[in-house]
């Protein structure tokens, strides 16, 4: 009866190594991934929401307006029959009654699709009226100060580590032409004994192993290229993203200044 044991241990592997780190990295490139899809839907959430809100507010005020034209519109018809005004004026009352109408029906439908996509989103039913907010109003930082926070997005910080892998794991394959060295151990037991007298014997060495072949010398200016490829989505990734940051906070400026000519119109509105 003979029985074998063997233990392997590498001890040096450099382009394992390497591509043990890049697996360290790939994974913090995960977890931002996941913190990005997440700012993702918190901004479909957000805008679902508002845009909800604020198809509820134009149906309100194209009903208003619909209502209003309407009896324009059967002023206009009884002035027409007295002779008061012309059958243009009544055509032109009419004309607005549609328009109204068209409105209304915009809305309507308006209101359908973001409360669907707001459900969908949510998994809420999204309610019939929504309350009044205040919204803060105070304009935000610098342009130039919001950039320079760019490094800070989760996209960003992904798309780093991610380039950064794919270097380590060019690294890693070019490292493959260095030798790989390993110790192992080998403990033989056998009751048949022979010349020696010993039930056990052991056995240490070091092994020292250097691959070269194409297949290899290929891996590596795969790596290379796919390593370029993460770079240069790295930097696709920031630009696009200082190029969303500036959208942004131009249509936020812009949109303050729509709300506060929206407000001066309807207290003008509301005053005469």
């Amino acid at each position: 009866l003979t029985a074998v044991f063997r233990i392997d241990v590498p001890i040096i592997d450099v382009a394992r190594w390497a591509r043990v780190a890049g697996a360290g990295i790939n994974n913090d490139s995960a977890e931002l991934r996941e913190a990005y899809m997440k700012d993702v839907i918190t901004r479909q959430v957000v805008g679902a929401y508002y845009g909800y809100a604020a198809a509820l507010a134009l149906r309100q005020s194209a009903e208003k307006s619909f209502a209003a034209a309407e009896a324009q519109a059967k002023l206009m018809e009884i002035r027409t029959r007295v002779g008061s005004t012309t059958e243009l004026d009544l055509a032109r009352a009419r004309a607005e009654v549609q328009r109204n109408r068209q409105t209304v029906a915009d809305a309507v439908s308006m209101i359908a699709t973001t409360r669907r996509t707001l459900r969908s989103l949510t998994n809420v039913e999204p309610p019939d009226a929504i309350p009044e907010w205040a919204d803060n109003m105070a304009a935000e930082d610098t342009l130039e100060n919001l950039e320079k926070r760019i490094d800070q997005l989760p996209a960003v910080k992904a798309s780093d580590k991610e380039a950064k892998a794919g270097e380590l794991a060019s690294t890693g394959a070019a490292l493959t032409l260095v030798p790989t060295v390993s110790g192992n151990f080998t403990e033989n037991i056998s009751n048949a004994t022979g010349f020696t007298g010993q039930n056990a014997t052991y056995s240490l060495g070091l092994t020292a192993t250097w691959r070269l072949d194409v297949p290899t010398v290929a891996n590596i200016s795969g790596a290379g290229a796919l390593a370029n490829q993460a770079r240069l989505a790295a930097e696709k990734t920031r630009l696009q993203s200082r190029d969303q940051i500036n959208s942004d906070f131009q249509r936020f400026n812009a949109a303050l200044i729509k709300i506060e000519a929206a407000s001066s119109a309807g207290a003008a509105a509301a005053a005469s």
